[in-house]
């Protein structure tokens, strides 16, 4: 069973292949890649190209489309096709039972955040006020115990949750709660934060915890007693990943390098750094594969996917024709391994490597492709083969085969802008096809702006059609479009857009879109809000004309209120309060800039920072896309979307 993630992890159970070793002390650390070695690897590339795994490689692939999700950064896939997911973007969270969408709803009015799910159709996450669950269909929520709170992880097929409570002196104490609610916590009291990241299914729990000196990437026995992995050269370490042998694997901060170095730990062996740098390592299978994205020197800022073996050790991806980068995020039992490769366009597309072979674009790979979709990135794949992609219809399973159900599959809404005036009227179209040729098919056009719209026309053929939407903006804010098909057998699909709306005659920011800069860290961005004394407080009677930021990424943040937002010239300064990973009280400072250009020097700009208070008022730093500079924000390139200011 793994998790793993960049901006959407996953989940997967294995087949228990051995029983797990005891935890034995760390001997050494290892070594890691030189420069040569590194360099020799790249070169290595198209010789690795040409190496073929044992199966399946010869047949190409296809796939039947399944509408999942508007968003789904935080997403989830397992053995049985199932899929759990969540969005703060849209704060809404979902299961797809291999068939049906389900709707997780609110627990007491909070909303929910999914961070697992097991094989058993058991969802776990956290709630707005920092309550962790478990979820299934038929039983719904389950609040998890915890006096003070906390936060659920992960989950194995044993219904064993892996998490975190909060602790009186202390931030948070790894803690796991077993199928009958009861709550263990899990090795000492550290110094001041100690968290479980990832289980398998014999309880062997991943994560870290701290001493005065340095965070310990930790892994924890059934028992609960804990191992501290000790990095090479006194850095702090983080465990991310186990697998059912009771291999593990994480990364390494703070080391005497610009990159993030990536280990592994075989069951009872010792650290060894992989060779991989820049980010966490993606995923771990049974087989002690594992897959992530590196950058070195010898590629310079350019990320490349890998698969590593203790055998082999690190090999580069074989890249498509015209690809600048490539990237590994998930890896199944077969050595199928799924990511994303671009050229120098804003968005990739979806990629799958069968071992080392030549990546299929699995754009390509479609069975009877919606209107208009594109398949940016894959985040999951399992043993059977299916995928979770994201695309520019939002998240979709790829299901082997040319049986997906029998909902209608629906492409992009195309013709919609991210930015609007108050005001402006549009019309824009959403391409839908169906399995059933005999099916015919209405619409329905909701929005949250309360403006009154023509209701949508529906044209359509055999097996598909189009609607056709038109709508006036009637008000300033950030508002929401939920658009449905239903087909005559009754089954309905539906999509999300969201519009910033903005007043020429008052001052405001808006934006959308994505950031990627030359850290690696990359995100996903939504905020509208007054400027200056024209800001209103969180008390308005429509949540469309609240003041919201919201960034999606390696971690979900929504704003609860926005106290601050100052312009000077073409740059805005946003500051306030809001949820961090399902944790309130969070600060947060955005710097914006409108480029008001297409060249790179008068690109539109974004710097995101979030800290909190510590239990001693000191300031805590919980992100930061870039430092500030003394002359102003070092901002990051809004590399999708765009950043506007009126008035």
């Amino acid at each position: 069973m793994n998790q793993h993630s960049i901006s959407t992890p996953a989940f997967r159970r294995k087949t228990l292949t051995a029983l797990m070793l005891p935890l034995l002390a760390v001997a050494g650390g290892g070594t890691s890649l030189s420069a040569a070695e590194t360099t020799a690897a790249a070169a290595a590339q198209p010789q690795a190209a040409g190496v073929q795994a044992a199966h399946h490689v010869n047949k190409r692939p296809v796939y039947s489309v399944i509408n999942i999700a508007a968003e789904g950064p935080l997403s989830y896939l397992n053995e049985k096709g199932q899929v759990a997911f969540s969005s703060f973007v849209y704060n809404n969270a979902g299961f797809f039972d291999g068939d049906r969408l389900h709707d997780l709803g609110t627990v007491d009015g909070e909303g929910a955040m999914v961070f697992g799910l097991n094989n058993r159709g058991v969802a776990v996450g956290n709630t707005a006020a920092s309550r962790s669950f478990t979820w299934t269909v038929a039983g719904g929520y389950r609040i998890l115990p915890a006096p003070m709170g906390g936060s659920a992880r992960a989950v194995n097929d044993r219904n064993q949750v892996a998490g975190a409570v909060y602790a009186p002196g202390v931030s948070a104490r790894a803690a796991r709660w077993d199928a009958n609610g009861t709550l263990r916590l899990l090795g000492p009291l550290p110094f001041s934060l100690s968290e479980a990241r990832t289980i398998n299914n014999r309880g062997l729990t991943g994560g870290f915890a701290d001493t005065p000196d340095r965070m310990y990437a930790t892994l924890w026995d059934p028992a609960g007693r804990q191992l501290n992995l000790a990095p090479p050269g006194g850095n702090s370490a983080f465990t991310s990943l186990v697998n059912e042998r009771g291999d593990a694997a994480g990364y390494v901060s703070g080391a005497a390098s610009e990159y993030t170095p990536g280990f592994f730990r075989s069951a009872g062996g010792s650290l060894v750094l992989t060779g991989a740098q820049g980010r966490p390592p993606a995923d771990l299978n049974d087989r002690g594969e594992l897959v992530g994205i590196t950058r070195t020197r010898a590629t310079g800022d350019n990320f490349f996917g890998y698969l590593w073996t203790r055998s082999r050790g690190l090999v580069l991806l074989p890249r498509p024709p015209g690809a600048v980068y490539t990237g590994a995020v998930a890896i199944n039992e077969r050595t199928d391994i799924v990511g994303v490769a671009g050229g120098n366009e804003p968005r990739g597309r979806a990629m799958l490597w069968r071992g080392l072979t030549a990546p299929i674009d699995l754009n390509g790979t479609l069975y009877r492709r919606p209107p208009g979709l594109v398949l940016h990135g894959a985040v999951a794949i399992n043993d059977a083969g299916a995928i979770l992609a994201d695309s520019n219809a939002g998240l979709v399973l790829l299901r082997p085969g040319k049986a997906g159900t029998d909902a209608p599959v629906l492409g992009p809404v195309q013709g919609l802008p991210d930015i609007v005036e108050l005001g402006q009227e549009v019309r824009f179209t959403l391409g839908f096809l169906d399995n059933s040729r005999t099916q015919t098919h209405t619409a329905v056009a909701e929005w949250s702006d309360g403006c009154v719209s023509p209701h949508p026309l529906v044209r359509q053929s055999i097996g598909g059609g189009e609607v056709r939407v038109q709508h006036r903006f009637c008000a300033p804010g950030f508002f929401t479009l939920t658009l449905r098909v239903t087909d005559s057998g009754g089954r309905t699909t539906e999509t999300r857009r969201q519009v910033l709306v903005n007043n020429p005659a008052a001052a405001t920011v808006s934006g959308r879109g994505r950031l990627s800069g030359a850290s690696g860290k990359a995100l996903q961005f939504a905020l509208w809000t007054p400027l200056g004394n024209a800001l209103q407080s969180d008390t308005s009677g429509r949540d469309g004309v609240r003041p919201a930021v919201i960034i999606e990424g390696p971690f979900a943040f929504r704003s609860d209120k926005v106290t601050s937002a100052t312009r000077s010239g073409q740059q805005v300064r946003i500051e306030g309060i809001g949820n961090f990973n399902g944790r309130t009280g969070y600060r947060f400072l955005v710097d914006a800039v409108d480029g008001k250009g297409k060249n790179p020097a008068d690109a539109d700009r974004m710097r995101v920072r979030i800290s909190h208070l510590d239990e001693n008022g000191r300031e805590v730093l919980d992100y930061e896309s870039a430092p500030a500079a003394k002359a102003g924000p070092v901002a990051e390139v809004v590399s999708e979307g765009a950043i506007a200011l009126s008035n």
